[in-house]
């Protein structure tokens, strides 16, 4: 499936990165989220991961991962004639390879980096199987850790 994150100036971001390595609020530490949104054909990819070490550089498995606690795709997507969306989170088979995790060092130092490429197929129930190859990211780390 082709995928390309697409931006609406001042109006929906396409990229969004969040990482907690310390507990906030009722998020535990550790959880991850890497996602993009097609903000005109109104779909949504992104991955979501608990128990990421601020460390980790590799490759995850996402059906049986030993490098954490857990790992789950997603994608959404509109049917506008419907006035619905659909949402797939049921995996089949996946992987994301984190190539670099560097956070910022100081509040007044440059951002961190963090870069890999993932893919995965999810079951869908209108469509059967989605299948995502070749997906690639890279987002600034704006946090300390």
């Amino acid at each position: 499936m082709d995928f390309v994150p697409t931006n609406i100036p001042f109006q929906c971001e396409a990229l969004k990165f969040d990482y907690y390595p310390e507990d906030y609020q009722n998020i535990e530490s550790g959880y991850m989220v890497l996602g993009a949104i097609d903000c005109i054909n109104f779909e949504t990819i992104g991955i979501r991961i608990q128990g990421v070490d601020p460390e980790f550089t590799g490759q995850i498995n996402m059906t049986k991962s030993m490098e954490v606690d857990s790992c789950f795709p997603f994608f959404r997507y509109a049917i506008l004639e419907l006035d619905t969306s659909i949402l797939s989170e049921q995996l089949l088979a996946g992987s994301i390879t984190f190539n670099e995790l560097t956070p910022r060092f100081v509040g007044d130092s440059p951002y961190g980096s963090i870069s890999g490429t993932f893919k995965f197929d999810l079951i869908d129930t209108l469509t059967d199987t989605l299948r995502f190859t070749e997906g690639r990211f890279r987002f600034d780390v704006p946090q300390i850790f």
